[in-house]
């Protein structure tokens, strides 16, 4: 996303914050792999533990956030 923001320089620095926060999503992302198991990981539902759980609540609300502030960006691109 980086590479393209030369393409379109009325909107230039909008994208360069936009690929900042979609890295940091997927470091989030990424980070989250270790942190909470996939079903085919788990015995049993007990393997999910409250703190796996908060932790993940926490990732996805953080996301979420994230999510918010490149809707703002991309509203504000359009608007251009």
């Amino acid at each position: 996303m980086r590479s393209l923001a030369n393409q379109f320089p009325p909107v230039k620095d909008e994208i360069i914050k936009l690929a900042s926060i979609y890295e940091a999503e997927n470091k989030l992302m990424t980070e989250s792999g270790t942190v909470v198991l996939y079903p085919m990981q788990m015995q049993k539902r007990a393997d999910w533990t409250s703190e796996m759980k908060q932790k993940e609540i926490e990732i996805l609300t953080t996301i979420l956030e994230k999510e918010k502030e490149a809707y703002l960006i991309i509203k504000e691109i359009n608007q251009e």
